[in-house]
């Protein structure tokens, strides 16, 4: 074998071949001083000759025996080292030189296991960073292969794969609007922004996706991708809709007063006037077109405040005796009721209870709904008020009020639209009771800055209950 100092592998071949040039050079020695020493003391140099020689043999074998097992207990420790062991620390050698080789290795693996934990750690960092982005992150490459996918990107394309990094964008999601946008995309062709509408799974109404896309680069700035940034803005299109409906709705209901009172006032100027009679009748309609307006006007005002109030936390409640509070607004609609030959049925509780509550608003929201029992129910029936324990659908306790009346009731396709603004189930009906159209968006709002609800039901038959939801209180000692 040849011997090469800088590979330590051949090192003890090395010292095997120096103990035998030793031993060599003992018995030459030995021969040497028997061929000119007499006979006796060349016995004795024989001897001594052959001792020293021997020990230089073993002496050289142990050696190298022990050097060689130090180079092997390295040479494991560099095997674990490359197979990624990094905490493996290999024993310090009695030999100064191997000693160095040893302290200069665990040294190294010591400072690339501390860059490898910082690493780890910064992309366990990143990485949660990514799957917690409310926005839906997708990542390919120019073949449209997923490079990274985090969780809200697979719940809002439904990926197939529990692992979708990795596949093919085709593999991982079905739906065509999004695959033609990653591939125009890709081949730089068209916007890198667009709208799409994604199906769902119980066929309900399809939910509006927005992608946006923008170039991946790696560290040194190159192109190694694109990525897909995707946005749920279902909600969003909702209230553009209903913000445009309701100013279209908006429009009409004021336009029609307005122009009622336009057209009796131009009537009168033409010469109405003179007729006393004629002129009393047109002035009724115009005040009572100008009532319907200014009601119009302060309940969109109303519905501005509660809204206000509730992006702003602003809605002071305190724990307040409900039934007192019932029983307030009963005793001002109850003429209103006796106008109508109608009775007022007013449920007393078996015990107090109570709500935390904005008294002025709760009172509202409960003259609102007892207000329209009134109007539109037949004269000479019964309107019935009771306040009930309940439970909210969070668990907690409530406050329960339910305002039952025998009016011809709420088809079943419109009892999801009643609580909107400026919506009627009757508009021709709704506009000759006087009725705004606001009325119940004006109670739906006022619950929810309650933190409660508000519900109804409506058989077949006719008749109508309305039932709110206050958050239940402890009782305040006075």
């Amino acid at each position: 074998m040849p011997i090469d100092l800088k590979r330590p592998s051949t090192w003890p071949a090395l010292w095997v071949r120096l103990g035998l040039l030793l031993v060599l050079i003992s018995a030459l020695v030995v021969v040497c001083f028997v061929m000119v020493a007499p006979a006796g003391e060349a016995v004795r140099w024989g001897m001594m000759g052959g001792a020293a020689s021997l020990v230089t043999a073993v002496g050289a074998m142990v050696f190298t025996l022990s050097l060689t097992r130090r180079i092997r207990i390295i040479a494991r420790g560099a095997r674990r080292f490359a197979s990624g062991d990094l905490r493996h620390r290999i024993g310090a050698s009695p030999v100064v030189e191997l000693s160095h080789l040893t302290d200069a290795l665990n040294q190294m693996a010591g400072q690339l296991n501390d860059q490898l934990t910082l690493m780890r750690t910064r992309q366990a960092e990143q990485e949660a960073i990514f799957q917690s982005m409310q926005l839906g992150v997708v990542a390919i490459d120019a073949e449209l292969q997923v490079l990274n996918i985090n969780r809200v990107a697979q719940q809002m394309l439904g990926a197939r794969q529990a692992s979708a990094k990795g596949g093919r964008l085709t593999d991982v999601v079905e739906h065509p609007a999004l695959l033609r946008f990653a591939a125009d995309v890709v081949a730089e062709q068209g916007e890198t922004v667009r709208e799409f509408e994604l199906p769902t799974e119980d066929d309900d109404e399809p939910r509006v996706m927005r992608a946006t896309a923008g170039r991946l680069r790696d560290a040194a700035g190159g192109p190694v991708g694109w990525v897909l940034l995707l946005s749920d803005i279902t909600e969003l299109r909702k209230l553009e809709s209903m913000r445009s409906d309701f100013a279209a709705n908006a429009s009409h209901e004021l336009k029609t007063p307005i122009t009622n009172i336009k057209g009796y006032v131009e009537t009168l100027l033409d010469g109405a006037m003179e007729e006393p009679e004629r002129a009393r009748e047109f002035l009724t309609i115009v005040a009572r077109n100008a009532d319907r307006l200014g009601a119009i006007i302060d309940d969109m005002l109303a519905l501005t405040t509660l809204e206000r109030e509730d992006e702003q936390e602003q809605l002071v409640k305190q724990a307040t005796p409900v039934f007192g509070a019932v029983q307030a607004v009963c005793a001002h609609l109850r003429p209103e009721a006796e106008a109508k030959s109608m009775r007022l049925e007013v449920i007393k509780p078996a015990m107090p209870l109570w709500a935390m509550i904005n008294q002025r608003l709760a009172e509202q929201a409960l003259a609102n709904l007892i207000t329209n029992a009134i109007k539109y129910s037949p004269a000479q029936t019964t309107v019935r008020i009771e306040t009930t324990g309940a439970l909210l659908p969070d668990g907690r306790d409530a406050v329960e009020i339910s305002i039952a009346d025998q009016g011809p009731g709420i088809p079943e396709d419109q009892m999801d639209r009643i609580f909107e603004r400026f919506y009627r189930v009757d508009k021709a009906r709704s506009r000759q009771a006087g009725g705004t159209g606001l009325g119940l968006a004006i109670v739906k709002h006022i619950m929810r800055v309650h933190g409660g609800t508000v519900d109804v039901e409506s058989p077949a038959g006719g008749g109508s209950t309305f039932r709110i939801r206050f958050p239940a209180a402890s009782p305040v000692e006075t």
